[in-house]
């Protein structure tokens, strides 16, 4: 059973878990979400009995938010007073700009995970005076059964870049990166020297012995990523089609289709 991250969040990969947990290895020291976002991944790791789970969020405040929203929901207070705040604003865009005000005057995370609910494409975006300037989305993700399921779980969190976190040779690393070619509120700047950067990493993991799984588009209405392509002809990985879908994300106008795939050193 695939369970929902305690927050709704664009770019996650809630409809690939299956495929993703069908290809991930037994036996492997840790398990670890490398760019986590909402947490579908490194939730649905534990939740399917995979031990030592890590979850890693560069974003301070997204990775403060599955703190939030995974650990301080445990407590029955927690629940009654994120649902009072919520059943307080309305399902409306006035209701939207009065709770951001309210979030951008008292900096709460009960506020912060409410508007992600209803933000635009579910992002987290600040203007340079450190306020929440994202619009109505025109919906309410709020749904407290996705916090409750994943309450319980025992996943162990880190706020690092990929590049400082410690990697030991029996982990298993799962690599879902902001994808090069878009313009979504969660890339945050992803530059290409960051993909070099990566590309460098998982070849040393292969050196190493170290297992990953990692996820990226070949392309997408008109984007082809030739990075990718020339990286990946020079390897001898195992190539899956996940056949995503991006409609949450802003690449370039075109009608090609989606190709999304998920690599294996394994």
């Amino acid at each position: 059973m695939t369970i929902k991250p305690p927050f709704h969040y664009t770019g996650n990969k809630y409809k690939t878990i299956p495929m993703i947990i069908s290809n991930t290895p037994d036996g492997c020291g840790r398990y670890i979400d490398l760019f986590g976002g909402s947490g579908v991944v490194a939730c649905n790791l534990a939740s399917h009995g995979y031990e030592n789970v890590c979850y890693n969020e560069r974003d301070t405040k997204v990775f403060d938010l599955f703190n939030f929203a995974s650990h301080a929901s445990r407590s029955a207070e927690f629940k009654e007073r994120l649902c009072q705040i919520n059943n307080s604003y309305p399902d409306t865009k006035e209701a939207y700009l009065n709770l951001r005000q309210s979030y951008n005057e008292c900096n709460s995370n009960f506020h912060l995970y409410l508007l992600v609910c209803r933000s635009f494409s579910n992002g987290i975006r600040f203007n340079s005076k450190g306020e929440f300037n994202l619009p109505y989305g025109e919906r309410n993700h709020f749904d407290i059964n996705r916090i409750e399921a994943c309450s319980g779980l025992n996943i162990s969190t880190f706020n690092s870049d990929f590049r400082d976190f410690k990697f030991y040779d029996d982990d298993w690393v799962f690599i879902d990166p902001p994808y090069t070619g878009t313009t979504a509120t969660y890339n945050k700047g992803w530059s290409i020297k960051d993909d070099q950067d990566l590309f460098e990493m998982m070849d040393r993991f292969s050196e190493r012995g170290i297992k990953f799984c990692y996820t990226n588009v070949l392309s997408n209405r008109g984007f082809n990523n030739d990075m990718l392509q020339d990286y990946l002809n020079n390897r001898k990985y195992n190539v899956l089609s996940t056949n995503g879908d991006f409609r949450n994300t802003s690449f370039r106008k075109s009608d090609e289709p989606t190709q999304e795939i998920m690599v294996m050193n394994y």
